[in-house]
């Protein structure tokens, strides 16, 4: 860790500061389910960014988002609701299609690894779990809730 040099407040000032930020992030917890309001456009694109640090060796960007909102998170649960259908034909597929409705906004997180490559696709795996817990950790540091 580098101090910034910017930073007028005194050390003391500063660990405090980063001792009641680390304090917070303590909080984050996955609610269920997710109520409105949903993150702007500009909250959400900070989410993004916030994924973009993450650790990746080999810069591969082995991550991709999608975001679901509106009537696409209905879609999405019908989708659900036909695969449990498909494998259980028992299954009305309800449970599952109430998960596309749990939250105000998705978004969906996949992992592209490229194989083979001098990177193990182990570490391109963990890569996009880093990602999805800094959108994690934005969305409770901006004040939402995530899971």
């Amino acid at each position: 860790m580098h101090p910034d040099t910017s930073f007028s407040s005194s050390p003391a000032a500063l660990r405090t500061s980063q001792r009641q930020a680390l304090d917070f992030l303590l909080e984050r917890h996955s609610p269920w389910p997710l109520t409105e309001p949903a993150p702007s456009a500009e909250e959400l694109d900070l989410v993004f960014q916030a994924a973009l640090r993450a650790p990746d060796h080999g810069q591969l960007r082995p991550w991709r988002f999608v975001l679901i909102r509106g009537d696409a998170r209905v879609a999405l649960g019908n989708v659900f609701a036909n695969a449990a259908r498909l494998r259980d034909p028992s299954d009305d597929g309800e449970r599952f299609r109430a998960k596309a409705m749990a939250a105000p906004v998705l978004i969906a997180i996949c992992a592209r690894v490229q194989s083979p490559h001098k990177v193990p696709e182990s570490e391109q795996v963990l890569a996009v779990g880093a990602a999805a817990m800094n959108m994690l950790n934005a969305l409770h540091l901006l004040g939402y809730g995530g899971f």
